[in-house]
């Protein structure tokens, strides 16, 4: 049995379609994080490197984050939120550059548990320290182990 929709549904569903961006290429939404602190990392040779950023925003698909550091020619890369709880280092692709914005697409939808406490502050499964910039001092240390 079909049921017909009321007029106002009818309005307010017309008017959602129409507020969507008919270019916009996400499968996902977009999310503006609490959590803006990351740190984006990449091989050189033997090398793992990493360069704290600060992340624009945030989809169970993608992410883009704005960091100064040059990856050259790199197209895996990996992102480490800085949280309260330890986060796993998650592989992403590197999509591009849009000036100091490196645009990434995640190899697998990125942990649930860790999207909720990214985009809306959430508490993770507790999993070890926080990771920690002491930017006095120009240490930089974090509990995100190399990925391999």
């Amino acid at each position: 049995m079909q049921t017909r929709k009321s007029e106002a549904e009818r309005t307010k569903l017309t008017t959602l379609l129409a507020s969507c961006d008919a270019d916009d290429r996400r499968r996902e939404p977009r999310y503006v994080p609490v959590l803006e602190r990351a740190y984006l990392g990449w091989w050189e040779g033997e090398s793992f490197r990493t360069e704290l950023g600060k992340l624009a925003n945030i989809s169970s698909g993608g992410a883009a984050l704005e960091v100064a550091a040059e990856t050259g020619a790199v197209e895996s890369v990996w992102l480490c939120v800085i949280g309260p709880q330890r986060m796993d280092w998650v592989a992403a692709r590197l999509l591009g550059r849009q000036g100091t914005v490196a645009r990434m697409v995640f190899a697998e939808q990125f942990p649930y548990e860790l999207f909720k406490s990214v985009v809306w502050g959430f508490p993770a499964q507790e999993t070890g320290p926080i990771a920690v910039l002491d930017a006095e001092a120009g240490n930089k240390t974090s509990s995100c182990a190399e990925p391999v």
